[in-house]
């Protein structure tokens, strides 16, 4: 079957595509049985310092926004004058 290897060899082909390109290598016989496509998402990983500083800045940034909504709230309660 291959021009390579020994005979009664098995091999494992993994192919990574977001795009859906390779679908037609999913049926492959092997003793293991029939090949199984897994859904996978490409996902970048940042630094420590960087989830760090992100996280903080969204809490500073959250912590603001609730103290504008606090604020607001007050105004509109008191009553004018």
């Amino acid at each position: 079957m291959w021009p390579f290897g020994p005979p009664q060899e098995l091999i494992t082909i993994q192919v990574l595509s977001y795009t859906g390109a390779y679908s037609g290598l999913v049926y492959i016989r092997s003793q293991g049985g029939r090949a199984s496509e897994i859904p996978v998402q490409h996902q970048r990983i940042y630094p420590q310092w960087f989830n760090v500083t992100a996280l903080v800045w969204f809490l500073a940034g959250l912590g603001l926004a609730a103290y504008w909504f606090i604020r607001l709230v007050i105004m509109l309660v008191q009553p004018a004058g």
